[in-house]
């Protein structure tokens, strides 16, 4: 199976597709110091690298939005699908890839976090059945618009700004929230 699914994503039935953190994060600033997958790795270790591995090499194959719409077509249970737990968008034709599966697929749910904001988003931005979180902690920060989906890190222990959604125990939350507030882990 291309989409799989981990504790806290499925609670709310979504499913993710993730990536190697360092190979694929262009956008990446401090977050690296903190970054979920240095999480993962601690916890699960190379079975979860080799994962993520051969889903990059996957993602970089031409025929990898068919085989992404077969799945989710003959997976009727999969309605939500969480790209790049881990990872990034990293190039433009990788986002075109994605917007092709959305298209292909409006009965599913797509969203993202990215700080990939370099990239052209207008395609994935126009479809009804996807949504784009922009992440602070990269380099393109200065490029988010916080009346626009958005997310920032705080700190264990602080309090979640005003006007933010704790989102870090339901994905879902996010799904439905414009201003997303997560721990750092």
């Amino acid at each position: 199976m291309i989409f799989q699914t981990n504790s806290k994503l499925k609670k709310d039935k979504i499913y993710k597709f993730s990536l190697p953190y360092k190979k694929t994060c262009p956008g990446k600033g401090d977050c690296e110091d903190y970054c979920l997958w240095i999480n993962v790795l601690k916890r699960r270790g190379d079975k979860c690298i080799d994962a993520h591995e051969r889903n990059l090499k996957l993602s970089l194959e031409r025929y990898f939005p068919q085989m992404c719409i077969f799945e989710l077509e003959q997976s009727p249970r999969i309605e939500f699908v969480r790209w790049q737990d881990t990872g990034d968008v990293y190039s433009q034709y990788y986002l075109d890839k994605l917007q092709w599966v959305a298209h292909r697929t409006p009965d599913v749910f797509h969203y993202l976090y990215t700080k990939s904001l370099h990239l052209k988003w207008d395609k994935w931005d126009g479809l009804k059945n996807t949504k784009r979180i922009n992440s602070f902690g990269g380099k393109y920060d200065n490029l988010i618009d916080r009346r626009k989906p958005h997310s920032i890190l705080v700190e264990k222990g602080k309090p979640i700004p005003d006007g933010y959604t704790d989102c870090t125990e339901s994905d879902m939350l996010a799904v439905n929230s414009v201003r997303i507030a997560l721990y750092k882990k």
